[in-house]
């Protein structure tokens, strides 16, 4: 996705307070301690990364390849599970800060559900942002990445290997999604509609290949 440059709407700080909260997460965890190194085959490779968000906040996965003595299953691979991002979990993460800047994006003047969803698909597009910068910025990681090393978006906590979809405008709701739409800052609303619109099935897929009106 394009940004203009200099760019700081809302939208573009939320998404740095995102990638911000991720990172500090990553520092915490990476590289493990010694008591979690010993379960992994190569505890200073960092092979893969999966990102989400759900209702109650912003998750993070990892994996550091093979877990020692423990099968791999055909399409999975060994992770570290999800945490979430909270100060109780990684210490300097906020949060509350993290929720209410996403529920800043849209306004208030919309309705309940619709501001339910405008918020899960804001906070979504915000996460596949994050997955996009820590891919771009591999020097920046606290752990050397591996060969094939990728960022993954998945659909939810529990289904940590199911790509997350491109969210669509719902067809039983479009108007109230299009008039809150009409509210909401112009450069976040036209990356929403773009996004309902790509022909990628996979969210982070369609937000690597899009590209949006500049703000």
């Amino acid at each position: 996705m394009v940004y203009a440059s200099g760019m700081a709407t809302p939208f573009r700080q939320l998404c740095e307070q995102v990638l911000a909260a991720y990172r500090v997460a990553l520092g915490a965890a990476l590289p493990p301690k010694p008591q979690v190194a010993r379960h992994w085959a190569t505890p200073d490779e960092l092979h893969w990364l999966a990102l989400t968000t759900a209702g109650d906040g912003f998750h993070l996965a990892y994996s550091l390849g093979r877990l020692v003595d423990a099968p791999l299953v055909d399409g999975e691979r060994h992770t570290s599970g999800f945490f979430r991002l909270t100060g109780a979990v990684f210490r300097g993460v906020d949060e509350a800060a993290l929720l209410q800047a996403v529920a800043a994006q849209v306004p208030a003047s919309a309705d309940g559900p619709t501001r339910a969803f405008l918020g899960r698909v804001v906070a979504q597009l915000a996460v596949a942002q994050a997955a996009l910068a820590l891919e771009a910025a591999l020097d920046a990681l606290p752990l050397a990445a591996a060969p094939g090393f990728a960022c993954h978006l998945s659909a939810r906590a529990d289904a940590r290997f199911e790509a997350a979809p491109t969210p669509r405008l719902p067809g039983h709701a479009a108007d109230r999604v299009r008039a809150a739409l009409d509210a909401t800052e112009p450069g976040l609303a036209a990356r929403v509609l773009a996004v309902f619109d790509a022909s990628e099935p996979s969210l982070l897929d369609a937000v690597r290949h899009l590209t949006v009106p500049r703000a």
